[in-house]
């Protein structure tokens, strides 16, 4: 019995060092490269850069000698272009933040519930020992 009692606090002593040694620093690995892979594939940064350009180097040529008519009509289709790159940018770098602020709230909060798991193991084990002797 004495045996069986000792093998349970030691795999018990186990686990808590586990939990907040090692796991919690894989758990911050995790996190960071959910972070990384957000920045990534959103290209925050790229967007950021090129906000004005336009969109998918959509643009008019602009002719010399061609008359005032094909040069207005050249400058209405690049800014069109150049409008249409910058909102459909916005929208997509607005999105990005967005998921970049729930993965970031989404890790503090999955740090906080793993921080406390085994607490609450422990008062499940309470509670259940209770329920049995009652």
């Amino acid at each position: 019995m004495y045996n069986i009692i000792m093998r349970l606090v030691r795999t018990l002593l186990s686990y808590i060092v586990w939990h907040y040694t090692s796991a919690l620093k894989s758990i911050y690995g995790i996190w960071t490269n959910f972070m990384w892979f957000v920045l990534t594939f959103f290209s925050i940064s790229m967007l950021l850069k090129t906000l004005f350009s336009p969109w998918w180097r959509i643009r008019e040529e602009y002719q010399k000698g061609a008359g005032m008519e094909k040069f207005f009509a050249s400058l209405i289709v690049n800014s069109i272009m150049r409008i249409v790159g910058f909102c459909i940018r916005i929208v997509t770098i607005i999105i990005g933040l967005a998921v970049l602020l729930v993965c970031f709230f989404g890790g503090i909060i999955f740090y906080m519930i793993w921080l406390l798991l085994p607490l609450l193991l422990l008062v499940l084990l309470l509670y259940s020992i209770k329920s049995i002797t009652a």
